[in-house]
């Protein structure tokens, strides 16, 4: 099974590196949500 996943975050006042941060945060939890989901190991 293969699944891409991709978030999409808006940057802000020029901050580029804080949406790739927020962006990475938030792609974590997906993955880690839907693992669980699947019941993959994290």
């Amino acid at each position: 099974m293969k699944c891409y996943l991709e978030v999409v975050e808006p940057v802000a006042a020029g901050d580029v590196q804080a949406a790739r941060r927020a962006a990475a945060d938030s792609l974590g939890a997906i993955k880690r949500d839907l693992a669980a989901a699947a019941g993959l190991p994290g």
